[in-house]
């Protein structure tokens, strides 16, 4: 490679603070969707690094599944109407 020319990407080191940033974000949805589709978190730190749109769409996803658990979190949270659930 000419020393002029540059590499496509970011520098890994850079894309692993990207991830660990997301991962303290998201945190239960990160884990989730790893466990789900066996994603480590290396495979995501070359998403990033590589500018593939896998990280594009995985972020995509882990978002969309945070707002789904805080939106059951705040069901959890409702008080329970007796009346109803006696009736």
């Amino acid at each position: 490679m000419d020393q002029h020319q540059q590499s496509p990407g970011y520098s890994l080191k850079w894309a692993w603070s990207i991830v660990s940033d997301f991962n303290r974000k998201y945190a239960r949805a990160t884990d989730a969707v790893k466990r789900i589709y066996q994603f480590s978190d290396e495979n995501v730190a070359q998403w990033v690094a590589n500018h593939q749109d896998r990280w594009q769409n995985y972020k995509k996803i882990v978002k969309q599944l945070h707002r789904w658990d805080q939106t059951q979190a705040d069901l959890a949270q409702e008080p329970i109407d007796m009346e109803r659930s006696v009736a």
